[in-house]
């Protein structure tokens, strides 16, 4: 009984993360089938010369030391995309995360950000938050693959350093090369202050 629960406790959380890219099954009549995935969106990925040359800092750091990606990003309205990056030990899932220092209150971050964890903290949020608001699109051999939108569930690391917040999850493949195109459909400018970065990072290192 108890493994029951666990294992419907986890299915629960697997579902309302919403941010998963598999397709979906549908039960009807006939048993399950599966629904086509949604098209995926009209988007042009910038060229590599729109990446500035960078330097990871502190390579032994969390999360540095296991992220195949971290880039220091503008929170503005626009599209930032990230080097090409291998995919070289082996194929599974990695993370799309934003990482914010602390420089402005806990609480206004927390709404700003979008990582308020239940209704009494969100009745404190002002109206325009949150103001980070992301699609996002992973491409391989210049087509996309993979793509979605940030969750509004908290999705969320806290750290004395950090807050990190979970822009998308997708699974890779061993052996090949890509790129991820994140597109912030909000100006969350004024969060710039905190010194974001963008991460992309294998799922099991970040977690």
């Amino acid at each position: 009984m108890k493994r029951a629960l666990i294992t419907t406790f986890f299915a629960i959380v697997f579902v309302s993360c919403g941010v998963l890219t598999l397709r979906a099954q549908e039960v009807d009549a006939n048993g399950p089938r599966l629904r086509p995935r949604p098209q995926a969106p009209n988007d042009q990925l910038l060229p590599a010369s729109s990446v500035a040359p960078f330097v990871v800092p502190n390579p032994k750091k969390y999360p540095q030391k296991y992220a195949a990606v971290f880039i220091p990003v503008s929170l503005a309205a626009g599209r930032v995309r990230t080097p090409e990056f291998p995919v070289k030990k082996r194929s599974e899932w990695y993370d799309i995360m934003l990482q914010f220092e602390k420089p402005l209150p806990f609480q206004r971050m927390e709404c700003m950000v979008g990582v308020t964890t239940g209704p009494l903290e969100k009745a404190d949020c002002e109206k325009g938050d949150p103001i980070v608001q992301a699609d996002w699109t992973v491409w391989e051999g210049g087509r996309i693959v993979e793509f979605g939108s940030i969750p509004d569930n908290c999705g969320c690391i806290f750290t004395k350093e950090n807050i990190y917040k979970l822009v998308g999850m997708f699974p890779l493949e061993a052996g090949k090369n890509y790129v991820v195109q994140v597109h912030f459909t909000k100006d969350g400018s004024l969060l710039n202050v905190a010194t974001p970065h963008l991460i992309v990072i294998p799922h099991v290192d970040m977690w």
